[in-house]
């Protein structure tokens, strides 16, 4: 009888690991721009698949100014390799990607991204993105989908002045 709750219980524990590792179905991205009202400047942020955040994934930045045409993410921790992307500010919510800047797994300090600052808005968004298709080369719409911890995508707003 031991022996058979012992089975049970690894076979119970082993499917839960199983479950955990496993790729979520894909869902849409919650960040889908609103309809626009005139023109754009910049093509809006497309529906995408995101992908499962590790424990350790963050995205840390102060407010600040922009130097020149690049801002600097204080912290970005990551368990893959990926990239820091910058949006604009879409009425509260990501919009339009201005720069990205590639960061290797685990902790990137003073990350400088070179973003295009005549499309810059006084608040922008700086999130993580994996780096899934060709190695290297930022790929989004694509393979390099935003990066996601439970339902929300690792990112954090910031302020700009220019």
């Amino acid at each position: 009888m031991k022996k058979l709750i012992t089975l049970l219980s690894l076979a119970v524990a082993v499917s839960m690991v199983l479950a955990a590792c496993s790729t979520p179905a894909p869902t849409a991205d919650p960040y889908s721009a609103p309809a626009a009202t005139s023109a754009p400047a910049a093509t809006a942020m497309p529906a995408a698949t995101a992908m499962p955040a590790m424990a350790s994934d963050a995205v840390e930045v102060k407010d600040q100014e922009v130097s020149g045409d690049t801002v600097v993410i204080a912290t970005v921790k990551t368990a893959a390799d990926g990239w820091i992307v910058i949006h604009i500010d879409d009425n509260g919510k990501p919009g339009a990607v201005i720069g990205n800047a590639a960061v290797k797994t685990g902790e990137n300090k003073d990350v400088k991204v070179k973003i295009d600052s005549t499309k810059a808005t006084p608040k922008l968004h700086a999130m993580l993105h994996v780096d899934k298709g060709v190695m290297g080369t930022y790929e989004f719409p694509g393979a390099d989908v935003p990066t996601k911890l439970g339902d929300a995508i690792v990112m954090t707003a910031f302020n700009v002045k220019k």
